[in-house]
């Protein structure tokens, strides 16, 4: 199945720049992504690494392989993958990263990525 990076701009006050990117990676028609969801909740963040079909719009891509990999294989890479999010260290980004490489192909396209496009908004 075809794999894609995608991304989309953030607006988030606490950063330096007024805004981060939000990374996922879509596989066939499936878009896997990790991130907190509605905020925060009495001081609890709602984490999830979850799926939907197809790509958002206004979402950027590109694709960067190709993986034998099946949905359900990766279902199995979300069900052990660490869901206590941290801004720094295990994010959307880091997530990403780590499931490209699970697919076998190089977490570092990731990074590359979003250096591509940084400033294109």
């Amino acid at each position: 199945m075809q794999v894609t990076v995608v991304s989309r701009r953030l607006s988030v006050g606490l950063m330096p720049t007024g805004f981060a990117q939000h990374v996922g990676i879509l596989v066939g028609e499936v878009l896997y992504e990790f991130g907190v969801e509605n905020g925060e909740k009495n001081g609890e963040k709602k984490v999830s690494a979850k799926h939907q079909k197809g790509m958002p719009v206004m979402w950027r891509s590109q694709v960067v392989g190709t993986t034998s990999k099946s949905h359900s294989e990766i279902e199995g890479f979300n069900n052990v993958f660490d869901k206590k999010y941290k801004l720094i260290g295990n994010s959307c980004q880091t997530y990403a990263i780590k499931l490209i490489d699970f697919m076998g192909l190089d977490g570092g396209v990731v990074n590359e990525y979003l250096d591509s496009i940084e400033g294109d908004y």
